[in-house]
């Protein structure tokens, strides 16, 4: 019903001060925090329904296999500032509204609103700083196949690359022993996501900010590097094999079912979840580029590619691109400050849940049996022979009974009837005679009487003529 609800604020990724503008540093480590720790959020493929045993209101991302995105739906609380709220993303992401109950759980319920997170890479070879030491170049055949002479170099990996790359930012005791740890997956970001303020402080600061490349304004760029590990060097004498390097872009779409400006998500934040999975607190600043980046092992989700390499990974790197910008709006979705808006208020109701499977075998059995018993009643009751009802039908079979009292009884009732006769035993049946049969009153004969028929205890009504 139409209410008061809470929902996420989705105007900037809030650090740990949710009263201050966080600044852009923050901003790139609070969006890379939220994605490393989605990996354990529940994740299911588009059109899969969720286990009997999931909270359907739980924060979920769902996978589109045909385009390789993702969906995450987003959640709201009614009635009070103070609870989470929830999105979806498909690498498209839905919302979701609750509310507020002063005694339990509060109420909670998916919206129809989503965003879709759509990432795309474009594979190139590493050819050269492919082993990642931490004093090679690194060139790339941007576009090629390893076979190009127009080489790109990626100057702002110098130092940082490869093994120990998480190593550079470390005292040397710490490097020393990152060297040991080969954490060969490298995802970077080119531009650092400041604003125009931001940007001005630098200028003014006497250290303008270097071109930054971006890819639109709800996009974030990412870029991937994949160094050479020691087991892919079969031969220790020929030329080291290529390494991959992926040039993503990831799109964050506008709030799609958005109705009122709180609904919206802004560009920054879009921008900032687009390229979460690169984007760090520290960057290397040089005159021609600034680039942030993070490393990831073996031991990581985000190091899984499943077996494949070069350009038939690069639906690999957009899954784990997509799914970490994916889970990391899923994580702000919980973490980011709540504000009320106008919105469909969930409320209790009942459900009335058929399991038709077993309606239909209760309605079987219980017609089956009564079909059952009444065949039985119809063989049974087609064996005995049934007079007519009417009077006098009815006066010539107790005939022979009432014949007993004679000239007696002809005012009293049937119970004073029945009374003279006292422990009579009858029963009604066949008579034999003469090979006729005679339906009658059968008195004073016992159950096995050859020329007795019918009854509780006879031997049946036998076919032949009845007089």
């Amino acid at each position: 019903m139409p209410g008061l609800v809470n929902a996420t604020e989705l105007s900037v990724y809030r650090a740990l001060d949710k009263t201050q503008w966080p600044l852009f540093s923050a901003r790139n480590y609070v969006a890379h925090l939220y994605g490393d720790t989605s990996i354990n959020l529940l994740q299911r493929s588009e059109g899969e329904q969720l286990g009997e045993d999931d909270d359907p209101n739980a924060v979920d991302i769902i996978y589109m296999n045909a385009t390789n995105e993702f969906k995450y739906y987003v959640r709201t609380d009614p009635g009070r500032p103070v609870h989470p709220l929830g999105l979806v993303l498909t690498m498209r992401g839905q919302f979701v509204e609750t509310a507020y109950r002063s005694r339990g759980r509060d109420r909670m319920s998916k919206s129809k609103r989503f965003v879709t997170i759509t990432p795309r890479c474009v594979w190139s070879p590493i050819v050269n700083g492919q082993v990642g030491g931490d004093n090679n170049s690194v060139m790339v055949d941007t576009g090629g196949d390893g076979t190009g002479n127009d080489l790109t170099e990626h100057p702002w990996l110098y130092g940082i690359t490869g093994q120990s790359t998480t190593s550079v930012h470390l005292p040397l005791p710490c490097r020393l022993l990152a060297n040991h740890h080969p954490s060969p997956r490298l995802y970077g970001n080119p531009n650092i996501n400041a604003n125009d303020t931001e940007a001005a402080g630098f200028r003014d600061a006497g250290r303008p900010l270097p071109h930054q490349p971006t890819c639109g304004p709800r996009c974030g760029m990412t870029y991937v590097y994949r160094f050479i590990r020691p087991e892919d060097v079969v031969d220790p004498n020929a030329p080291y094999p290529f390494g991959d390097f992926f040039n993503c872009s990831t799109t964050v779409s506008a709030v799609h079912g958005a109705i009122i400006p709180q609904h919206m998500m802004s560009d920054q934040l879009a921008r900032n979840a687009a390229a979460a999975i690169g984007s760090s607190s520290t960057w290397r600043f040089a005159e021609n580029y600034m680039f942030q980046s993070t490393t990831y092992n073996q031991a990581s989700p985000w190091d899984n590619w499943k077996g494949r390499k070069g350009a038939e990974a690069s639906s690999i790197a957009e899954y784990h691109v997509g799914r970490f910008a994916a889970g990391s709006l899923a994580i702000l979705d919980a973490s980011n400050p709540k504000i009320e808006m106008p919105g469909m208020r969930p409320e209790e109701g009942v459900v009335l849940d058929v399991k038709w499977r077993y309606v239909w075998i209760s309605w079987g059995l219980l017609l089956g049996t009564q079909l059952l018993v009444g065949i039985v009643t119809v063989i049974k009751g087609n064996a005995v022979f049934c007079k007519d009802d009417s009077f006098l039908s009815t006066a010539r079979l107790l005939q022979p009974l009432v014949s007993r009292l004679g000239i007696n009884g002809s005012s009293a009732d049937g119970a004073e009837i029945a009374a003279l006769f006292g422990n009579t035993h009858m029963r009604y049946g066949v008579r034999r005679e003469a090979g006729v049969n005679r339906l009658d009153i059968l008195m004073d004969l016992p159950g096995n009487a050859k020329d007795a028929h019918g009854g509780m205890t006879g031997d049946g009504w036998p076919r032949g003529y009845y007089e």
